[in-house]
């Protein structure tokens, strides 16, 4: 094999090995770019649910944006969305299975045993703090508003 056959020879393998790299490298960022719209928007999955401690288990919640899962007690005698008896931690934009919230039932506590909640996403505006002084912090945001209403029984 002459000096120039060599180099040829040297050139193709080289650039044949570096086409199957480029290709490896394509596939792995079309399969991370796969999982990771794997779910197209945000959504909660929840169930009625009894406990005797003042704690739900939300099934699944899946985030696009970071934020928080809020809860709202739903009473007859008040307007609009409730007031608020619970939220999550600083949710990453991924999915949550099993995600349990502590909740404040306060006042709500001995009237009644069942209770309704609506879940609630509120995304984060940046500094990792949920904005729980005003019910209207989940508007400040071009999202859509993502409501889910289920029943907690407190079994006391």
């Amino acid at each position: 094999m002459t000096e120039e056959q060599r180099f040829f020879f040297c050139r193709r393998f080289f650039l044949s090995v570096l086409a199957v790299l480029f290709a490896l490298l394509v596939f792995f960022i079309y399969e991370e770019k796969k999982k990771q719209d794997k779910y197209a928007s945000t959504f909660i999955k929840v169930f009625d649910q009894s406990s005797e401690k003042e704690e739900v288990v939300i099934d699944q919640v899946y985030l696009k944006k970071p934020g928080f899962l809020v809860l709202h007690h739903i009473d007859e005698n008040e307007a609009g969305i409730g007031k608020i008896v619970g939220y999550s931690e600083y949710l990453d934009s991924k999915l949550y299975k099993n995600l349990k919230i502590d909740l404040n039932l306060g006042e709500y506590k001995g009237s009644m045993h069942k209770h309704i909640l609506f879940a609630m996403v509120y995304y984060d505006d940046g500094d990792k703090k949920p904005e729980l002084t005003s019910n209207d912090s989940y508007l400040n945001t071009n999202e859509p508003i993502l409501i889910r209403k289920f029943t907690f029984t407190l079994l006391k």
